[in-house]
């Protein structure tokens, strides 16, 4: 939110745990986020609502990566332990951006923005596949357990 909402270029929809809503992360923001036009909190029930809104999902430590990347969504996952990693996409390397605190969203933004179409498409399908895989491995372990 520091550094998006200082210009109208980009709308960001926060979309909260549903254990942990705003009203009880507001206390953490600096930001007075209801005064910026360009910051909406999710009011949607279902996440695909929201994901037909954006473009790119930044999360952090969340299943919704695996949801996005499966609507077609590059990701950005803000990590936010440098040791240990509670990614679910932790072996995705491919339609997959990794920042931490020190990173500027910006421009990675733009990079996604301006990819080529075809580059953009072939990291989409790498994306798709490894979710596949992800959830056929998934499946595989369940049944022989």
């Amino acid at each position: 939110l520091d550094e998006l909402s200082q210009d109208n270029l980009y709308e960001i929809i926060i979309r909260p745990h549903p254990i942990l809503p705003m009203t009880k992360l507001k206390k953490y923001i600096q930001i007075n986020y209801s005064k910026l036009k360009n910051v909406n909190v999710s009011s949607e029930g279902s996440i695909n609502k929201d994901l037909e809104k954006v473009s790119v999902v930044i999360y952090r430590e969340s299943t919704i990566a695996l949801e996005a990347i499966a609507f077609g969504l590059p990701v950005i996952c803000f990590q936010s332990h440098p040791i240990i990693s509670f990614d679910p996409l932790f072996e995705l390397h491919d339609f997959k951006w990794n920042v931490d605190e020190s990173v500027k969203l910006e421009p990675i933004l733009k990079q996604i923005i301006e990819m080529d179409d075809n580059f953009f498409y072939n990291e989409k399908q790498k994306a798709l596949q490894y979710i596949k895989q992800y959830f056929s491995d998934m499946c595989i372990t369940c049944v022989l357990w």
